[in-house]
């Protein structure tokens, strides 16, 4: 019975691994599609802030720095968020606190994702990017479900067998 239980918790654990590396390309991927869609897409930085040059003084620095700010943090995180995964899988790292973050995510993601429907989330955009972004959120929420349900698994599957094995 033990055997099968390792071979439950190596599987899960790889899963956590898994999706951990895919959050990190997640993170490199999100980067590179906000970048260049400042630079070579259809709007423009101010655009995608949701400011004017003319609001601020000094504005399209000002901007420039948030944004950049902004690409860093999300980077950050999401890297952070994805190594934790791994190394927490790996065994390397004790606290799950991660997961609460992964879940703060993960209904951040599934919250947002009504807003593809409404009719200004289409306006100034081509329908084949917005339904990339939304396949790929929708791919990225369940990614984020399956690290959730594999940590939760190998939870339970642990203290199974520490429980077994004290007894």
């Amino acid at each position: 019975m033990n055997d099968i239980m390792d071979v439950q918790l190596r599987k899960y654990n790889r899963n956590i691994e898994i999706s951990g590396v895919a959050i990190m390309v997640f993170a490199v991927w999100d980067v590179l599609k906000d970048v260049l869609s400042v630079f070579f897409g259809p709007e423009s930085l101010e655009t995608f802030m949701g400011y004017s040059v003319e609001d601020v003084e000094n504005g399209r620095i000002i901007l420039a720095l948030a944004f950049s700010m902004a690409i860093i943090v999300i980077f950050a995180g999401s890297f952070y968020l994805g190594r934790s995964a791994v190394r927490y899988a790996r065994g390397e790292k004790k606290s799950p606190i991660f997961l609460f973050w992964i879940v703060v995510l993960f209904i951040s993601d599934v919250t947002s994702i009504p807003n593809y429907f409404k009719q200004s989330a289409w306006q100034g955009r081509q329908l084949d990017d917005t339904l990339a972004s939304l396949l790929l959120d929708i791919s990225f929420c369940l990614l984020q479900f399956d690290l959730l349900y594999s940590a939760v698994r190998a939870h339970f599957i642990k203290k199974e067998l520490k429980r077994r094995q004290a007894a």
